[in-house]
């Protein structure tokens, strides 16, 4: 009788660290390399890993909602690749590719339907003329637009061919892409500047369009013009 109860208290504690074992089991187990950082409310902020001490691999920003807000790719701490960015209910709003930490390429940015609103060109972290903006069903809606020269007595009119009030205008010098940017004194979208100089000028125009957009056009002012 006391070697069975013996034997029933010894199988009630087998089962009991088999169903301690089989619970342990289901659980994932946090992975030790990837870092997590939350707000004050408790929710996930963000998510990472790190190699010799730097951003490495995938990485995540959180909604308090739990659904990612951007989704990045390190190597050796600097941003490369495609990152994309996300509306708060999981649909994709943005892919921006970078390129060492900078942006490099053509930005692509969404309507919740999935259709792409724009394209914004990139050159080492600069934006370049060729934007293009599309209605929500797809179609083309930037149009062309050039920088119109009108050459009188000693001055030099600017203008954009869509007669834009908030265009900007800029005159460039050094190397692309990193020019340095001189910007000409403007008034509802009107630019003058003298003719004074012998050699050629790159001039840069921006309009910030309907949609938000920061769109570049450029033209190059030719010497024979500049010394008339």
């Amino acid at each position: 009788m006391k070697m069975k109860a013996i034997n029933i208290l010894f199988l009630i504690v087998s089962i009991f660290f088999i169903s301690c074992n089989n619970n342990s089991a289901d659980k994932p187990k946090e992975d030790p390399n990837i870092i997590k950082t939350y707000r004050e409310d408790g929710t996930l902020l963000a998510s990472y890993s790190l190699k010799n001490g730097k951003k490495e691999g995938k990485a995540y920003n959180y909604y308090k909602n739990d659904n990612v807000n951007f989704e990045f790719f390190y190597v050796n701490g600097l941003k490369e690749g495609i990152v994309k960015r996300f509306y708060e209910d999981g649909k994709l709003y943005s892919q921006t590719p970078y390129l060492h930490d900078t942006i490099d390429g053509v930005r692509k940015i969404y309507y919740k339907n999935g259709i792409v609103s724009s394209e914004i060109p990139y050159n080492k972290g600069n934006i370049e003329p060729g934007l293009k903006e599309y209605e929500t069903d797809g179609k083309l809606k930037t149009k062309e637009i050039s920088i119109i020269v009108n050459s009188s007595n000693n001055k030099i009119q600017l203008t954009t061919s869509n007669k834009s009030k908030n265009a900007r205008f800029f005159q460039l010098t050094g190397a692309a892409p990193f020019y340095k940017k001189n910007e000409i004194p403007t008034k509802q979208g009107i630019a003058m500047i003298n003719k004074n100089s012998k050699e050629a000028r790159i001039i840069e125009a921006q309009i910030t369009t309907d949609f938000g957009s920061l769109q570049i056009i450029r033209t190059t002012i030719e010497a024979s013009i500049v010394k008339k």
